[in-house]
């Protein structure tokens, strides 16, 4: 007949033989504690990373990437330019066939190319980044965005602009000008050269510009999102407060209007 007590435990061990196991355990977590840890197996596939500008730890930043490795973004040039300056890096082109080489020179040696960073003349800067230099008497430039064509949408001071980079590196650059006289920057391009972006704005009497419009550009003309809005669905026209993040090859805008995410697609 069993006890009370015996009922209640939660285990059918003696107190010897309790004592025994607990013992072993103690003794196998000290000897496994004693071990140096395993290093985690090497990955048989994976990702390489590469410097893209300066000396790694420096402030930089890239942004998007063409199909053809084409890379922009932007990095502090404080003796040059201002305190940034966007920049693209094209992949070198080891066959002059107009094309940049995915995979180029091995200039250190081990196996990997190196053709997003050659440092011909080890000033720690990599020669294959070429500036977008700011227009007219600004002093600092942003790239945001990159098509397959080379045509690059970003900001040269307080105005939207676009820079043309052909495979030889040479650098063209325009601006779209500034949305209804606000500060105003691209924020993408698709390929068929139809950028987006935000503006400041202001709704109202209030001063200064208390909201964001967003905007789109075809042949060079920039005009508000709102201007070109057929059915404004769930959304206020009255009082918009948005911005266009992204444009694809087939005309459709996504951004946020109000603080919501939102798809402005083309109708005939």
């Amino acid at each position: 007949m069993k006890t009370q007590s015996q009922f209640n435990r939660p285990w059918p061990l003696g107190l010897g033989l309790l004592t025994i196991t607990i013992t072993l355990a103690l003794a196998a977590n000290s000897v496994s504690a004693g071990k140096p840890p395993k290093p985690p197996p090497e990955p048989e596939s994976g990702y390489r990373l590469v410097n893209l500008v300066g000396p790694a730890g420096g402030q930089s930043v890239a942004w998007r990437i063409n199909d053809a490795g084409w890379v922009v973004g932007q990095a502090p040039q404080p003796d040059l330019y201002g305190p940034w300056c966007a920049f693209v890096v094209i992949p070198e082109d080891t066959d002059s066939d107009g094309e940049p080489d995915l995979w180029a020179r091995d200039d250190n040696g081990d196996g990997l190319p190196d053709c997003w960073f050659i440092d011909e003349n080890d000033d720690g800067v990599n020669d294959l980044a070429i500036p977008l230099l700011p227009l007219g008497r600004d002093t600092r430039s942003f790239a945001s965005a990159i098509n397959a064509n080379g045509l690059i949408a970003g900001r040269s001071g307080d105005d939207a602009c676009l820079w043309d980079v052909d495979p030889m590196g040479v650098v063209s650059g325009f601006s779209l000008g500034r949305v209804n006289g606000y500060a105003t920057g691209a924020n993408d391009v698709n390929d068929d050269a139809q950028v987006v972006g935000a503006a400041a704005a202001r709704i109202g009497k209030v001063k200064p510009p208390n909201k964001f419009a967003a905007w789109l550009s075809e042949n060079g003309t920039a005009i508000t999102l709102a201007d070109r809005v057929v059915d404004w669905g769930p959304f206020d026209s009255r009082n918009t407060n948005s911005r266009a993040w992204g444009i694809n090859n087939r005309g459709m805008i996504v951004g946020d209007m109000e603080w919501h995410a939102y798809i402005a697609i083309p109708v005939p």
